[in-house]
């Protein structure tokens, strides 16, 4: 973060100041009392289930000299002791937003947003990729794509920033539309419009309208990038007083996809065409879905000046972030980590990925899928058929939902597909199932914390 006076924090978020100085340097901003660091300016959050302002004693114990509180009392209490600079404001998260909004307004820098159903991440990290090889280009150091976590990137931005990804994700209408007010991108990918939410949304149409509000603030000369290949995200309905992009195959699209070639563990190949100019690209993670994730964050960097053949000499480069197909191996099975969220379509390209790592058995073992309301069978028996016309060699479902995956399955799977309540249960029995040689897909819900099974088998 450029260096800032608690004097300009209080002007930028109309803060009132309590404590201390306000000529006070601040070049970090914190909302974790665990890693806040001396020369940062603490947000005591307030949750559901706790109040970040009973820490605020050990923040400023810490060495940490500034915080924007809501509650007078507690921190003045907590800072008797300490020379601390203190702002008073009604609402810490609203002011950390509007802290960041105010800080991105103010900076000369390429703004870029990625957003969809499925497939922001890697999306993310392979336009991150591209961009970076002109510019000098941060994005999201964790799984910032929140309320919280969209501010927490923008105090990223350094003096030597030029370009800035931003990840925006959702659970219901108006969130993306908070997050694109905060960083008003200029350029923005959505990548699909999957089942992720429809039970706070209602429909993937309404999933739709709530993705496109990445678009609210757009001008006229901002950019939304989308596949044009779906079935509800299409050029017709993403159309709007702004320029669109498109990415598609079969001739279509202003960015064409073609020959695509699935390496297995080793990544993708495909050649993208744009204005009678083709290149062969590299891209070194698993799945043949992240070929479009791959062609628009390629369609993007290309707004920037970066031609296609730059642009894949730093693709060829990127590592996908953990947790997303991410590969891992140990005693001869090599298992997929994709355990950091499920949905109908990533579950699906999960395993087209699965199948096309070279092992001796294709096993997976799958979750619950959260977040579909009133369609949650019918979605984990979509799922379940579309492994049972696959050629998985082993199915593994735990939870309460996954139980519809090896039902739907069954028919097909024969002997060849299981299930347990508990991912305990499993473990019990997990000696016995799994085998040298494997290749093992793990995937579930972030609140079903499949990691714990990834990391028994790789113990």
């Amino acid at each position: 973060m450029k260096k800032i006076s608690v004097n300009r924090i209080a002007e930028m978020i109309g803060a009132e100041l309590i404590a201390g100085s306000g000529d006070r340097e601040i070049t970090g901003v914190s909302t974790d009392s665990r890693e806040v660091k001396a020369s940062d300016i603490f947000f005591p959050l307030i949750g559901e289930n706790h109040d970040a302002h009973a820490f605020l004693g050990e923040v400023f114990q810490s060495g940490c000299r500034a915080a924007v509180v809501s509650d007078r009392e507690v921190a003045l209490k907590a800072a008797a002791d300490c020379d601390v600079s203190l702002l008073l404001t009604g609402n810490t998260l609203h002011a950390l937003q509007q802290l960041a909004k105010a800080y991105i307004a103010q900076l000369p820098i390429k703004k870029l947003a990625v957003t969809g159903s499925v497939g922001k991440t890697g999306t993310r990290d392979i336009l991150h990729a591209a961009m970076s090889t002109r510019y000098k280009t941060i994005k999201p150091a964790k799984n910032f794509n929140n309320e919280i976590g969209v501010p927490i990137t923008a105090f990223q931005i350094e003096d030597d920033t030029e370009a800035a990804i931003f990840e925006m994700g959702m659970e219901r209408h108006g969130e993306i539309h908070l997050l694109a007010d905060i960083v008003r991108p200029e350029t923005a990918i959505i990548t699909n419009v999957g089942s992720s939410h429809i039970e706070t949304v209602g429909s993937r149409e309404g999933i739709l309208q709530a993705k496109l509000e990445v678009t609210d603030f757009f001008t006229a000369d901002d950019c939304l990038i989308i596949y044009d290949g779906g079935d509800i995200l299409t050029k017709e309905s993403a159309k709007g007083e702004y320029k669109l992009i498109t990415v598609g195959k079969d001739g279509s699209g202003d960015f064409i996809v073609s020959d695509v070639c699935n390496l297995g563990e080793k990544g993708v190949q495909f050649t993208i065409e744009h204005n009678c100019k083709a290149h062969r690209i590299k891209l070194p993670v698993p799945g043949e879905h992240n070929v479009y994730n791959a062609a628009l964050a390629i369609a993007a960097a290309y707004r920037y000046g970066i031609g296609l053949e730059e642009a894949a000499a730093g693709v060829a480069t990127m590592k996908i972030t953990d947790k997303r197909l991410s590969i891992k191996e140990n005693h001869g099975i090599k298992v997929l980590d994709d355990t950091y969220n499920a949905s109908p379509e990533s579950m699906k390209a999960g395993i087209a990925a699965l199948l096309s790592v070279e092992g001796l058995r294709k096993v997976a073992i799958l979750g619950d899928m959260f977040g579909l309301g009133d369609e949650s069978e019918r979605y984990h028996r979509e799922v379940g058929s579309f492994i049972g016309e696959s050629r998985l060699d082993l199915l593994i479902t735990v939870g309460n939902y996954a139980k519809y995956i090896k039902e739907a399955a069954l028919p097909q799977m024969q002997g060849r597909a299981f299930y347990f309540e508990t991912k305990d249960e499993f473990l019990k029995e997990m000696d016995v199932i799994v085998q040298k040689g494997d290749v093992i897909l793990v995937k579930g819900s972030r609140g079903m914390k499949m990691e714990h099974i990834v990391n028994k088998i790789l113990e």
